[in-house]
């Protein structure tokens, strides 16, 4: 009888540690998976990728990783002011230095909110010196329309092969 009064807290302690598994779980998230490039994206970047050979494209890239903050007493300021924001693609170099930036409009940039942003993606970029060309879904340039629009540097620039890729350490 004496192993019943020692079972008791035991099985109220498994008990316990089931309930606190269980309520543990999170709830089901309520998402699907989707491709990062929408349908007109993957076909610029395809075009993109055809126009410069040689060349790194990126796409979806954090503005704050082609930029930085040169004050530190405006550091915070000044980086909350494009922290969120993406270029669409980014153009670079073998050794990843940003040749230009695109971006890719689908016709909802008519709210105030969407103007500000872009503008002040567009100003960020003049600031250091990285072009920036504009397209819209619906007028897509071909590869040889984008060949003749993007200003390379000459020794990636057709008239010179590509150096080639290195590996990161």
């Amino acid at each position: 009888m004496a192993w019943v009064w020692a079972a008791v807290p035991l099985m109220a302690l498994l008990a316990l540690v089931a309930m606190q598994r269980l309520g543990a779980h999170e709830p089901a998230w309520p998402l699907e998976a989707r491709p990062p490039l929408s349908r007109e994206e993957q076909v610029l970047y395809w075009r993109l990728c055809e126009a410069c050979p040689g060349y790194v494209v990126l796409s979806q890239v954090a503005l704050a990783q082609l930029v930085e903050v040169l004050e530190p007493a405006r550091r915070e300021t000044v980086f909350n002011r494009y922290r969120r924001m993406v270029i669409d693609f980014v153009i670079c170099t073998t050794d990843f230095r940003v040749v230009a930036a695109i971006e890719l409009d689908d016709g909802r940039t008519t709210t105030p909110g969407r103007a500000d942003a872009n503008e002040r993606k567009a100003a960020v970029l003049r600031a250091v010196e990285i072009p920036l060309l504009h397209f819209t879904n619906r007028e897509l340039p071909t590869s040889g329309e984008l060949r003749s629009l993007l200003v390379m540097p000459r020794e990636l620039s057709g008239d010179a092969a590509p150096p080639p890729r290195r590996a990161i350490a």
